[in-house]
């Protein structure tokens, strides 16, 4: 029996020494970042001047090669859908608009590899009635140090209505329509447009409306003395205060 019992242990205590030691640990760096997709340089905002108005795009989806997102243009707000590859040292993107609005079409947008800048070109649906358009399109720095400067963050009131820019490109105008010269309509009407800031004024195309005719407005921005902050808005007769939270 004891003979039986010692064999025993020392199986145990050979088979112990005999198992294959454990597969020592990788070190790994904390510091290694991840790589991130090229495709994924694409999202972002673009300005461009199309036809003589600003349009901008915004790429906010991508996956492979595939992207989406939309554009705004005189108030005209569509969506955008296609797919971009890799040229040398280019991106191509095309992208198509839904093709249920007359002004529907297709865009061509060959990037720089850093997707900073891109030569466009747009093709529309009806060829009869519309006309094929060629821009340029540079990606919008949105700088925090200057947005207390600019018509972003808050809306701008007045006794007709209200004012809001977005950092997209576009605008809305929430707006009681006069019916005397004392007193206002008692629905709203959304208006909307598209607006860029030149310096110290902002410039507004609207879509069809009856508030603004000419579709084209010059807003001059008010500010506080030393000039960091704006205060308000003056323009189309109307004086616009900035409304902040407090």
């Amino acid at each position: 029996m004891k003979y039986i019992t010692a064999t025993l242990v020392c199986a145990v205590i050979l088979g112990a020494c005999s198992a294959p030691a454990s597969a020592p640990a990788i070190a790994t760096d904390s510091t290694a970042v991840a790589t991130k997709p090229p495709e994924e340089n694409a999202e972002g905002i673009y300005k461009g001047d199309f036809g003589g108005a600003p349009i901008f795009i915004t790429i906010n989806y991508t996956s492979q090669n595939h992207l989406a997102g939309y554009n705004v243009h005189k108030g005209l707000r569509r969506n955008l859908s296609g797919a971009l590859k890799q040229e040398g040292d280019s991106w191509v993107v095309t992208l198509n608009e839904p093709g249920d609005h007359p002004f529907d079409g297709h865009f061509k947008l060959v990037f720089d590899k850093e997707f900073t800048t891109a030569k466009g070109h747009w093709e529309p649906l009806d060829k009869k009635t519309l006309q094929e358009k060629s821009f340029t399109l540079s990606r919008v720095k949105l700088a925090d140090e200057n947005r207390d400067a600019s018509v972003l963050n808050y809306p701008f009131t007045s006794e007709q209505g209200e004012m809001y820019f977005n950092e997209d490109g576009s605008c809305l105008f929430d707006y009681y329509s006069k019916v005397t010269d004392s007193s206002y309509a008692e629905q709203s009407i959304t208006l909307k447009g598209t607006w860029e800031q030149k310096g110290d004024t902002v410039h507004v195309n609207w879509q069809p409306n009856e508030q603004f005719p000419k579709r084209n407005s010059i807003f001059i921005l008010q500010f506080n003395e030393d000039k960091t902050y704006s205060t308000g808005l003056e323009g189309e007769n109307i004086t616009f205060n900035k409304m902040i939270a407090g």
